[in-house]
């Protein structure tokens, strides 16, 4: 594990209450969380992948789920309503993913 790194909030207390270890911990500015979750975003959707390519269905679900977290601290860090416009105003002009479109080629 690559240290430092954003960590759930109850984590330094399971440390401590499993491991009899110190976690030794800061409060991230403003800049600093916004890049820590972008970090965590992308080792959440590797965790993502890798559950999928294991076809490990239970794994999938859990890693789904902590990718949804990150990307939901993301939402409030940036103002769930901007996001939400924006994610709206993005479906009606190039759609959603419903379909399951794949664009192989463009001649």
């Amino acid at each position: 594990m690559t240290l430092p790194k954003l960590v759930r909030d109850r984590i330094p207390t399971i440390i401590r209450n499993k491991d009899k270890l110190t976690a030794v911990t800061h409060r991230a500015d403003d800049d600093e969380f916004r890049e820590r979750l972008l970090d965590k975003c992308a080792e959440e959707a590797d965790e993502v992948r890798g559950a999928f390519a294991a076809k490990n269905r239970d794994a999938v679900i859990e890693e789904v789920a902590d990718l949804l977290e990150v990307v939901s601290a993301l939402v409030d860090h940036v103002g769930f309503a901007q996001v939400q416009h924006a994610r709206q105003a993005k479906a009606l002009k190039s759609g959603k993913f419903n379909l399951r479109t794949v664009l192989d080629e463009i001649v």
